[in-house]
């Protein structure tokens, strides 16, 4: 029989030249594919044709020794972070593996020292509406859980007008699993109510029947990253002596006007011998702080006055209760390397977790913190924005940051050691300095952001433990999966 390879029997010049021709077209047609995926790959920033990016982690676990600060040494890796975004019509089975990267971290679990409070020994209360009740408490459970206590104060309901306490207590219960005491206060003006927290708690243990050993006063936006981060920081005190401990706005102007007072949005944390003595002198603390402003600044008079003390020494400052009075973006603050135990005004507020120009379904408000606290769940306090740093990828240059459970980064140029230790400085106010000495220097918005990826999700593994993929995205819905891989 003859060939089959030609539609017609050929002499060979003719086979020859055919052949030729065939080659040519195949050519053509590769060289207009790969240029076609180089145009996907410039142009469409990864959307539904290009594969995510990929890299791997391989946790190497470390002892955590102290909280972070922008001066604690980053790891710093030497590969290329993760792999190109190949286009689609390659089959998956040809991809190569993802870069993986051993990495230093800490236990995923905040170890607990032995004399730090039980959970259900610690009080977390707010004074807030019933509409902001229901709004907020969505995040509450993240920190009110293993036995910890709530109690929510609302204001006094009107003459003639139903007590809504019983109604928030049902929705706390059924819509969020919290089991909260909730009742209405008698007093009217909202700085003065926070004054009154102390009092509310003590009836709140008598209620409860068990002892509290530390009440925690924070705005109904408050967040905390992580319960066990918050008792081994209480770890530190012991609450049979008066201790008030709290954050110190990062606002050089707002320290200026209110001084070294508890900033309530990073929590107020009272001892139970201060909170049975700021309720015994709540009517002489509302004379002694009658002219002070805000109910935070409120507290920090009355405690001052229990301890028998300057107001301006009342206050132990921790480094990881955060105001966050950080205007617009906050970007640069939390790649700082700060260590974070609460948070706040990240909710139609102050601060912008990622920033407004990326897509609403991933720089709103309400996501941006939900993503931060299911990688904080993941994670645990100690390795939430922890930053690690890799040379650029694939010839480009400059130094990539990774800051775990919020974002990734590709800088155009090298970061310099020196410019780690400080913040950069990418919030909206101009002359914005921060409170001197409790933050660092910052340092000028730098404009060579060429690569910006941020959290979008957390997936863990349902076949393997210790396994969790973070999703993060860029601008133009460009997909990068970190997957967590413990060994073992």
């Amino acid at each position: 029989m003859g060939q089959l390879g030609l539609p017609l029997p050929v002499s060979f010049p003719l086979r020859s030249v055919y052949q030729r021709g065939l080659l040519r077209r195949l050519l053509s047609t590769l060289a207009f594919f790969l240029l076609l995926a180089s145009i996907l790959h410039r142009r469409t920033r990864n959307t539904y044709y290009l594969y995510p990016r990929y890299a791997i982690i391989v946790p190497q676990i470390i002892p955590y020794t102290h909280e972070s600060t922008p001066s604690t040494p980053i790891p710093h890796l030497s590969l290329p972070f993760a792999s190109p975004a190949y286009p689609r019509f390659i089959p998956a089975f040809l991809l190569p593996s993802p870069p993986t990267h051993i990495v230093p971290v800490f236990p995923r679990q905040v170890v607990v020292p032995d004399n730090a409070p039980r959970a259900e020994e610690i009080l977390f209360a707010v004074t807030t509406t019933p509409g902001r009740a229901e709004e907020f408490s969505a995040l509450w459970a993240h920190w009110v859980r293993d036995g910890a206590r709530c109690l929510v104060v609302l204001p006094p309901h009107a003459e003639g007008e139903k007590d809504q306490a019983e109604e928030v207590r049902i929705m706390l219960r059924r819509k969020r699993g919290l089991e909260c005491l909730v009742w209405s206060s008698e007093v009217d003006h909202y700085e003065t109510r926070v004054l009154s927290m102390p009092r509310e708690a003590v009836r709140a243990a008598r209620e409860i029947g068990a002892e509290v050993k530390w009440l925690v006063i924070g705005d109904d936006d408050t967040v905390f990253f992580d319960l066990r981060a918050v008792r081994r920081m209480l770890a530190k005190y012991d609450p049979s002596r008066t201790f008030l401990v709290g954050g110190i706005t990062e606002a050089e102007a707002q320290f200026g006007a209110f001084g070294p007072q508890a900033f309530g949005g990073g929590g107020i944390f009272l001892s139970s011998a201060l909170m049975r003595l700021m309720s015994e002198a709540y009517l002489a603390c509302l004379d002694n702080a009658r002219d002070v402003r805000g109910g935070d600044g409120k507290l920090t008079h009355c405690a001052a006055l229990a301890m028998d003390r300057g107001w301006e020494e009342a206050l132990s400052v921790e480094r990881g209760l955060h105001q966050f009075d950080v205007p617009g973006n906050s970007v640069g603050f939390l790649q700082s390397g700060l260590s974070f135990v609460s948070g706040h005004h990240f909710i139609d507020s102050w601060s912008d977790i990622i920033p407004k120009h990326f897509p609403p379904h991933l720089s709103s408000d309400i996501s941006a913190l939900h993503a931060l606290l299911k990688s904080a769940e993941f994670l645990g306090a100690d390795n939430l924005l922890r930053r690690l740093t890799w040379e650029g990828e694939g010839g480009k240059g400059g130094t990539v940051l990774g800051v775990l459970g919020h974002s990734v980064t590709r800088f155009g140029s090298v970061v310099e050691d020196e410019d780690w230790e400080r913040v950069e400085y990418t919030w909206s106010y101009e002359n914005y300095t921060l409170a001197q000495p409790y933050y660092p220097a910052t340092r000028p918005q730098r404009k060579d952001r060429r690569e910006e990826y941020y959290i979008r999700d957390v997936v863990l593994s349902a076949e393997q433990e210790g396994e969790a993929t973070f999703w993060f995205e860029d601008r133009w819905g460009g997909r990068l999966g970190v997957i967590w891989r413990e060994e073992g």
